[in-house]
């Protein structure tokens, strides 16, 4: 009876060494929403989501994609797939459904869609000396009023 406790207590903590590699670093909860697009929820110290992150994969099955960029199309696509009309309410200052305005800051655009409840946020690069703007980098839905844990791994 000893030895069989003794090789399941072994077996245990050889298993336990793998797992190690990582134990010091701060894990990630993340979904594959389309191919090659990723969504990182973020929660409240109650556990509710106060933020979605959204990015193109840079990596994935042996293929590397320089242009980690999403068209602005799939990612209002995917906003209105992850958050309901009725949850996020009427868009801010009685603005018709789908306005939008741009903050700009050098060769960085962050446009707003902006509703009662949350914000979509998309993550624009200007290349010097092209006034064309860019397909979006980076994505984030942000609840108003939830405020994100920022200590816990999930």
């Amino acid at each position: 009876m000893t030895k069989a406790l003794s090789a399941c207590v072994v077996f245990a903590s050889l298993l336990g060494v793998s797992g190690d590699r990582f134990a010091k670093y701060h894990p990630v909860e993340s979904y594959e929403i389309r191919p090659g697009i990723i969504a990182t929820p973020f929660y409240s110290s109650s556990h509710q989501i106060c933020e979605i992150g959204l990015e193109r994969r840079r990596y994935s099955g042996n293929v590397v994609n320089i242009d980690a960029s999403m068209s602005k199309e799939q990612v209002i696509e995917i906003f209105n797939e992850l958050v309901r009309q009725d949850e996020r309410g009427k868009p801010i200052w009685g603005l018709p459904e789908g306005s939008e305005y741009t903050d700009i800051d050098n060769d960085l655009h962050i446009t707003h869609l902006s509703f009662d409840n949350v914000t979509l946020l998309m993550y624009e690069q200007v290349k010097p000396g092209d006034q064309e703007r860019q397909r979006p980098v980076a994505a984030l839905i942000s609840w108003k009023g939830i405020e994100c844990n920022k200590d816990s791994p999930f």
